[in-house]
């Protein structure tokens, strides 16, 4: 049945109200984990030019809903392969090219990437996200990295956020050897920039982790799954999904457990990707409610499911492989771990082709 106007209008601010709550509980629970140095970091080989992409990708919608032109620039020089925490330089550059988005009326977004060393075992990158916003008067720059600070109280109001973007990607920055600069001009606009320093790959190193393959669509013919994902979280959504529609899954979202475990009783997915902290009903029982279905049924048929999690303590862990999980990625999405969780599921569950 349709709802009438009204209470569809209700409805949808009661929703968003809860997505902006649950916004400021993440940045929270992120800012407490990198203060309190329980962030562990990576060093895997990431493709610079794909993580600007998916950035760019990710953001464009936001750009286009507000006539903003949102473009990249990556120099020539960039290598095409490094080693690096990928996911978390990509939370930097969310939170600085999402910010720039909201606080620009008209104009341009500007993501650049340019090499700021020559060839050595170590190669220094240069980020800038310039916009032509607001800008920030020149008194506040110096505090605009503190938490829960915006240049302006009528800020939150009219923009909103918590105030703790800029200080996450700060620590970020910080944490990955960078220093995070701001210049900005008040109308004019302002430019964000670090430099970050990256191992290269030589020929005899033993990588941890497969290189990232190009997304195209001979992996899910390769690795054949029926994929579910269930993510609350909206960019997180499309990230998952765009990741495995360029593999040439067709995946099926869901927001919260309870729908979760609705789709699973419909089509028993090979792999449930499953974020723990969803509304209505979490990851954790979620999973236990799909492992006694499959229990009563005395099904054959093994699901895998991997937890989303943003958390990497030991307890949060056990909690997840207590519950029925079988393996668990983190937060921010890395493209590569993922497509070797795709790969050994299909291997485990016997579905790997040839072909």
């Amino acid at each position: 049945m349709r709802l009438p106007w009204e209470e569809r209008e209700h409805t949808r601010t009661i929703k968003e109200s809860g997505e902006a709550l649950l916004r400021i509980i993440n940045d929270i629970l992120d800012y407490s984990r990198i203060e309190s140095g329980r962030l562990q970091l990576e060093k895997a080989p990431f493709s610079p030019r794909e993580t600007v992409g998916t950035v760019v990708t990710l953001l464009s919608r936001m750009a286009n809903s507000k006539s903003i032109t949102l473009t990249s620039e990556i120099s020539k020089e960039i290598p095409p392969q490094l080693l690096g925490d990928a996911g978390r330089l990509s939370q930097i550059l969310m939170n600085l090219v999402g910010n720039a988005i909201k606080f620009t009326q008209k104009g341009t977004v500007t993501l650049i990437v340019e090499p700021v060393t020559g060839p050595s075992p170590v190669k220094h990158l240069r980020f800038r996200v310039r916009d032509t916003g607001i800008g920030i008067p020149v008194e506040k720059l110096g505090s605009i990295f503190e938490p829960f600070i915006q240049a302006d109280a009528s800020i939150s109001r009219s923009h909103g956020g918590t105030g703790l973007g800029l200080a996450i990607s700060n620590l970020l920055v910080n944490l990955l050897g960078g220093s995070l600069q701001a210049k900005s001009t008040p109308g004019t606009g302002s430019e964000f920039s670090f430099d970050l320093p990256f191992a290269t790959r030589t020929s005899h190193q033993n990588l941890s982790h497969p290189l990232p393959m190009r997304l195209d669509k001979t992996f899910a013919a390769k690795h054949p799954l029926s994929i579910l994902v269930a993510e609350d979280d909206n960019v997180n959504a499309r990230l998952t999904r765009l990741i495995l529609e360029k593999l040439g899954y067709q995946p099926d979202l869901v927001a919260d457990g309870r729908a979760a475990l609705d789709s699973f009783h419909a089509n028993h997915y090979d792999l449930v990707l499953m974020d723990l902290h969803m509304p209505r009903m979490d990851g954790i029982e979620a999973t236990k409610e799909i492992r006694i279905i499959q229990e009563t049924q005395l099904s054959t048929h093994k699901t895998r499911i991997v937890a989303f999690t943003a958390d990497v303590l030991p307890e949060e862990r056990q909690a997840c492989m207590a519950a029925g999980m079988d393996d668990y990625l983190t937060k921010p999405l890395a493209q590569h771990k993922l497509c070797e969780v795709l790969r050994q599921s299909a291997s485990l569950l016997g579905k790997t082709s040839k072909i």
